[in-house]
Order: structure tokens, then C-alpha cells, then sequence
């Protein structure tokens, strides 16, 4: 008999090791996440919604720079923008600063037009379509460069002889001779 008992509390306690060592191993129950909401992005329409009637004339504003910046027609030409229609241009002050300004602009535009002469020749000479791409992708935005400094150079010409207008004295209004007088 006491074969037996050893032999069942051999069992038990085995049997209770591997139920502990059970126990150990089962994960713990998961925490349950919420979901994640996707974040809203607002748009045009839902800023219609809460703007206050003080907020328009941004929110007009920004629709003006909208149409702008949509392109032109195609065969139509850009026109140049009038210096008074961007406040964030700033010409030079005197004839002398601005005269300075149009040389520099002068040489900013030949350096560009060198460029894309030579854009032009390696988009020629590309052996790949990849690398024409790429190099027709350059030549595009250095154009894009040479004529948006040419229409800052009109705007600087215009801003020249406005400030060579103002520096001009008027001139002296005609004087009569004196008369002489009978004794």
C-alpha cells in the first residue's frame, strides 16, 4: 500500500507541476485596443462651415492666388505682373540701387539662358529616355526661370523710370522779364 501512495503522490505532485508550469506559459488575456479613427482631413467645404464673416476676405484672397496660379492658356503668353500687385516685391529705393538691380538681373538672365543652351545640348546627346527625362525636366524649370527673371527685369525697368520720373526736377515755371519803369 504504501507503494501506492507514493506512486499517486508521485503523480500528484507531477501532474500539478506541469499544471502550474501551464499556467505559467498561456499568455494573459490581450488588452483590447480601440480602434484607431482615421484622422479627418478638413477640406474646403468643412471651413466653409465654422468661418466667421471677419475670415472672408483671407479665405478670398486665397482663391484669387488659386486662379493665378493656374496655368495659362496654351499659345497664351504670361503676362508680366505689375509691381503694384505684389506687395511682397521690394525694388530699391534710389536710381542708383535700382540701375545696380537691373545689371544684376541682366546677368542673372545670361547666366540662365547658358544654361539652358546647355541643357539643351545634353538633352540631345541623353542615350536613354530615362536621362532625356530627366534632363528635359530641367531644361523646363530653367526656361520656366529665364522668363520669370525677364518679367522681374520688366517690373525693375518700369520701377526705374517711374523713380528717374520723380528725380527729375520740374521745371521752373517762365519768369517775365522784369519791366522797366518810366521816371
Amino acid at each position: 500500500m504504501s507503494a501506492r501512495i507514493w506512486m499517486r503522490l508521485g503523480m500528484a505532485v507531477l501532474l500539478s507541476g506541469s499544471v502550474a508550469l501551464a499556467q505559467q506559459q498561456t499568455p494573459p488575456p490581450a488588452k483590447q485596443e480601440k480602434p484607431k479613427k482615421a484622422k479627418k482631413v478638413w477640406g474646403e467645404e468643412d471651413l466653409k462651415d465654422i468661418r466667421k464673416p471677419w475670415d472672408e476676405q483671407p479665405a478670398q484672397k486665397q482663391t484669387e492666388e488659386a486662379k493665378k496660379d493656374q496655368p495659362a492658356k496654351e499659345g497664351e503668353a504670361p503676362a508680366a505682373k505689375p509691381a503694384s500687385d505684389d506687395p511682397s516685391v521690394h525694388f530699391p529705393k534710389t536710381v542708383a540701387e535700382t540701375v545696380k538691380a537691373v545689371d544684376d538681373k541682366n546677368e542673372e538672365i545670361k547666366f540662365a539662358e547658358e544654361t539652358v543652351q546647355d541643357l539643351q545640348k545634353q538633352v540631345e546627346e541623353a542615350t536613354s529616355d530615362e536621362q532625356k527625362a530627366a534632363v528635359q525636366k530641367k531644361l523646363d524649370a530653367q526656361i520656366a526661370a529665364v522668363k520669370e527673371a525677364e518679367a522681374e527685369l520688366k517690373q525693375l525697368d518700369a520701377h526705374l523710370k517711374n523713380l528717374r520720373a520723380k528725380a527729375a526736377p520740374a521745371p521752373p515755371p517762365a519768369q517775365k522779364p522784369p519791366e522797366s519803369q518810366p521816371n
